[in-house]
């Protein structure tokens, strides 16, 4: 996210959507988003909040890092304690 300026309309409605594998929606049960500024991370934490309300689905926990190291970290003890 360091490089991302803005997210146009198709990157928007692609994130909504959720991630597909061989078609069928991927069980997301965390993102670690390495970068950002304060505009996208605000950006990212709403989406986030939108999707679950229209989804009627459990808010998918959301954390940034300023490296990778720290977000794989955070991502090892979220599937410990997750499942």
């Amino acid at each position: 996210m360091r490089e991302m300026k803005h997210i146009d309309g198709d990157a928007r409605q692609a994130a909504a959507r959720g991630p597909l594998l061989d078609g069928k929606p991927m069980p997301v049960r965390a993102t670690a988003i390495v970068g950002g500024s304060f505009h996208m991370r605000l950006l990212a934490k709403m989406v986030n909040k939108a999707v679950a309300l229209l989804q009627r689905s459990q808010e998918i926990p959301v954390e940034f890092f300023n490296t990778l190291e720290e977000a794989r970290q955070w991502i090892t003890k979220q599937q410990e304690t997750r499942g």
